[in-house]
């Protein structure tokens, strides 16, 4: 995958791949291999979407978007 990570004034690019998808492979799947991870073909289902979760937290937080405590 690209790394399209860009932090610049009020604009942050949350690259889901690097949490989402199994570093190395040139897919992304749609289960981890144990669960599946999208409610649809669109969609992150509960799973997917906790593992989303702490690495957008940790980016707003990095661009100051989000305080410490929140």
């Amino acid at each position: 995958m690209y790394n399209t990570s860009l932090l610049a004034g009020n604009l942050a690019v949350f690259e889901i791949f690097a949490s989402a998808c199994l570093p190395g492979d040139t897919y992304c799947y749609p289960d981890n291999g144990s669960s599946f991870l999208y409610r649809d073909k669109d969609h992150f289902n509960s799973l997917g979407s906790r593992l989303l979760a702490e690495p957008f937290v940790d980016l707003l937080r990095s661009a100051e978007f989000l305080q410490r405590g929140n």
